[in-house]
């Protein structure tokens, strides 16, 4: 049986994310970037300290987004 783990919260800047996906549709990180901007600064900061953007710690203590995670990290920067 697989022991299951609680996962290890840490903080990090968006900017020292690592990808782990080769492309990113920026049709959809340009979409998600209008909305979150049309909501205001406020709602903005609210809604990323609420989603939790999942990654793994790679090679050197580096953080590794979890695909599928991408366009939204990437629409935040």
């Amino acid at each position: 049986m697989l022991a299951v783990r609680a996962p290890i919260l840490h903080h990090a800047t968006i900017l020292d994310l690592r990808p782990t996906q080769i492309s990113v549709g920026m049709r959809e990180v340009e979409d998600k970037r209008h909305r979150w901007r049309e909501k205001g600064a406020a709602k903005e900061k609210e809604f990323l300290q609420n989603h939790v953007v999942p990654v793994v710690t790679g090679p050197k203590g580096r953080h590794y987004i979890i695909d599928h995670h991408h366009p939204r990290t990437r629409a935040a920067r």
